[in-house]
Formats: C-alpha cells, sequence, structure tokens
C-alpha cells in the first residue's frame, strides 16, 4: 500500500504543476489582450488634416449648387460650407484656377508666410449643364494649416481668384 500512495502523491504532482502552467498561460494571455485592445493606432495630425481635406473637397465637387457657384466664380456658398465642415483648430485658403495653371499659396505678388506646415490639395471642377464652358475647366485648391492667418491675409480669404 506505501507504494501506491507515493505514486499517487507523484501523479498528483504532476497536475497540479500542468494547471498551474496553465493558469500562468491565461494570466499572460489575459495581459497581453487587455495591452492589445486599449492600445488605440495613434493617427498622425498630418493624416487627419489629410482626411479631412478630402472629405471638404468630395463634399464641394459632389455639391452641384457648389460646383456651379465655383464655376461662375462666387465662393461664398464654398466659403460657408468649409467652415462648417474644417474644424475650428486649421485654417483655410481656397483657390480657383484654371486647370492647368499653379494655384499657388500666395497673396498677389508676394508670398504668404505661415509659421508652420501647409497641407494642400486640390479637385477639378468641370463644366456642367448650368455653365458650360468645356474649354476652359477649373480647380479648386484648398491650403490648410494649423495657427494663425498671416498679417497680410484677410481670413477667411475664400476670394481669391487666379483665373
Amino acid at each position: 500500500m506505501g507504494l501506491s500512495k507515493i505514486g499517487l502523491i507523484k501523479n498528483k504532482q504532476g497536475w497540479l504543476r500542468i494547471v498551474e502552467a496553465f493558469i500562468s498561460v491565461m494570466l499572460i494571455m489575459g495581459v497581453v489582450l487587455v495591452v492589445v485592445s486599449k492600445a488605440q493606432p495613434k493617427t498622425s495630425t498630418a493624416d487627419e488634416i489629410r482626411r479631412i481635406q478630402k472629405y471638404a473637397l468630395d463634399y464641394v465637387t459632389n455639391d452641384e449648387t457648389l460646383r456651379n457657384q465655383i464655376l461662375s466664380g462666387n465662393l461664398m456658398g464654398v466659403n460657408d460650407k468649409l467652415k462648417s465642415i474644417i474644424p475650428g483648430n486649421l485654417n483655410y485658403l481656397i483657390r480657383v484656377c484654371n486647370f492647368n495653371d499653379v494655384c499657388s499659396f500666395t497673396n498677389g505678388s508676394k508670398g504668404i508666410i505661415v509659421s508652420t506646415e501647409v497641407y494642400s490639395d486640390e479637385a477639378p471642377i468641370f463644366a456642367n449643364l448650368t455653365y458650360y464652358d468645356p474649354a476652359n475647366p477649373k480647380k479648386l485648391k484648398l491650403f490648410f494649416w494649423e495657427g494663425n492667418y498671416p498679417a497680410d491675409v484677410t481670413p477667411p480669404n475664400y476670394s481669391v481668384r487666379q483665373v
């Protein structure tokens, strides 16, 4: 009887070690899962600005009324819509140019000086049934930056046209 008790004790110790190892693995996996689930992917400011620019340009180019205003040269409605889309921590400048021209971030003959990075994107605006001029397509260029407007720019500078 003495030998069977010794074998039973050794058998219990083996199972106990297996259960301890399993519990240890489960604890480690639980901690890893909690840490990974709480780690949110960080989006950079540049990515967020690009996302907002793309949304704003897509909205304007898909709205027939705003497209008509751009083609007619009246940017007031476009500016009002952009004010409602763009967050308050970003400043913007919109330009309408001929399709093949360069829409620059300038104020007349001198450049605009901004102390932060400037992000730009553009969208083509082609003729429609109201303003039909297939030989003269336009493009809308949108500049974003954080911080204040430069001293030589009147915010919001939506009336600048380079056409």
